[in-house]
């Protein structure tokens, strides 16, 4: 299993990748917000597949400077998106937070 990490901004996004034992697969590389950047991104990925062909990819969702890569991701077919945040909130206890 290969882990990816996108830091994503408004023109240049982040990737490193780590295998599932913690070795630093790939140093964090800049790509650009656009159709260039998102394809380098490919081609990096593309030169970690013969290592493994699980590779699971997290990015945060920021506004909206993400939904381009996100729609780019997507359109590679057989990737599958979770809300983070809303799978943490779900392994938190309740609280009851009204007190009156």
């Amino acid at each position: 299993m290969i882990y990816v990490g996108i830091d994503i901004a408004k023109l240049n996004h982040f990737a490193p990748a780590i295998s599932s034992n913690g070795t630093e697969l790939m140093k964090p590389f800049k790509f650009t917000n656009d159709s260039d950047g998102f394809q380098m991104l490919d081609s990096r990925l593309s030169e970690l597949s013969y290592l493994d062909d699980s590779i699971i990819i997290g990015l945060e969702s920021t506004t909206h400077y993400g939904d381009n890569l996100v729609r780019y991701l997507h359109s590679w077919s057989l990737i599958r998106f979770a809300n983070a945040q809303f799978y943490y909130i779900l392994q938190q206890p309740l609280i009851q937070i009204d007190f009156l």
